[in-house]
C-alpha cells in the first residue's frame, strides 16, 4: 500500500496449513523500498521461526551483463558456532524491484531455514 509518501509492504509465507506475515514501511524511493521489501520477508520469517535470528546488512541491483540482479547480504547469528555468519542470496530482476527482492531474500536464507525449521520441529 501507498500513503503519505510512505509504502507499506507485506509479505505472506506459507509452511503447511499455516500463513506467516512479516510488514515493513519506508519512504517511497528507489533506495528504501527494496530494504523495506527485505525487512517485510524477514519478518514473515522470524514469525515462522519464532524468532529474529536474522539482520539485514545490504540490498543492492548489480548489473551483469544485460541481467539487473537484485544481490541481498543478511547476517546469521549461529549459536552452534557462537560467530556471525554471512548469507547471500540473488535474484533477476524484471519489472518489480519488490518481488525480486523477496526472492533473493529467500535465496539467501533457502538452506539456512530448512535446517532451523527442522531444529525447531525437532525440540
Amino acid at each position: 500500500g501507498q500513503h503519505d509518501g510512505l509504502v507499506d509492504v507485506g509479505v505472506s509465507l506459507m509452511r503447511g496449513e499455516e500463513t506467516y506475515t512479516g510488514r515493513a514501511q519506508c519512504r517511497d524511493t528507489r533506495s528504501q523500498r527494496p530494504r523495506a521489501a527485505a525487512t517485510a520477508a524477514l519478518n514473515a520469517v522470524h514469525a515462522m521461526l519464532g524468532k529474529p535470528y536474522f539482520d539485514l546488512l545490504e540490498v543492492r541491483p548489480v548489473v551483469i551483463g544485460d541481467a539487473c540482479i537484485t544481490v541481498t547480504i543478511i547476517e546469521f547469528m549461529d549459536d552452534l558456532a557462537g560467530v556471525p555468519v554471512t548469507l547471500t542470496g540473488a535474484a533477476v530482476q524484471h519489472d518489480d524491484v519488490v518481488s525480486s527482492t523477496v526472492r533473493s531474500t529467500l535465496d539467501a536464507l533457502n538452506r539456512c531455514i530448512g535446517r532451523l525449521c527442522r531444529a525447531e520441529m525437532n525440540s
